[in-house]
């Protein structure tokens, strides 16, 4: 007796395209179709947060693609990202979030030396996270702009709220 095919033999990974009475485009994973024709799905573990079937609504994925960034644009944005990720330049942006400091008082602040202060100042105003201003032989630091203070604001308010729901 011949053996029927396989859903999965038949189309490949997924269906074509169709449109649902609601005009949504859709398309769908070999495992619906598979419960559809009456053959067991094979069951994989899914991961947890994972999506157990393909489904995507076309329109919702065009609007997001509309907004994502550029190639130059998500590189610069990360490298600000990646220049927060050292707790000294944290905590250089936390000692100049309500004032201006020169290096030489934001080395005592943070217990390091003038040189090592000024060279990561230095990086963090590659990226325009702080700005600086000479008064005779003296540097003065302070924040960039409201936006960085406003991430590291939230920050420290994203922590408090996990730190309060974790158990």
């Amino acid at each position: 007796m011949a053996q029927r095919p396989r859903a999965r033999d038949l189309l490949g990974p997924t269906l074509p395209r169709g449109q649902l009475r609601t005009g949504l485009t859709f398309v769908v994973h070999f495992d619906i179709l598979m419960i559809v024709m009456g053959e067991p799905a094979i069951k994989d573990p899914v991961p947890d947060g994972a999506c157990e079937v393909l489904l995507f609504d076309e329109e919702l994925v065009k609007r997001a693609r509309e907004r994502i960034l550029s190639d130059e644009q998500a590189q610069e944005i990360a490298e600000q990202f990646k220049m927060l990720a050292h707790p000294t330049r944290v905590q250089i942006l936390r000692a100049l979030a309500d004032q201006e400091l020169c290096v030489c008082d934001l080395a005592q602040v943070l217990d390091l030396s003038v040189s090592a202060t000024s060279y990561q100042l230095q990086l963090m105003r590659r990226l325009k996270l702080v700005r600086y201003r000479r008064t005779g032989k003296f540097a003065y630091y302070r924040v960039s702009s409201e936006f960085v203070s406003a991430m590291l604001k939230d920050g420290l308010f994203h922590l408090g709220q996990c730190e309060r729901t974790s158990p």
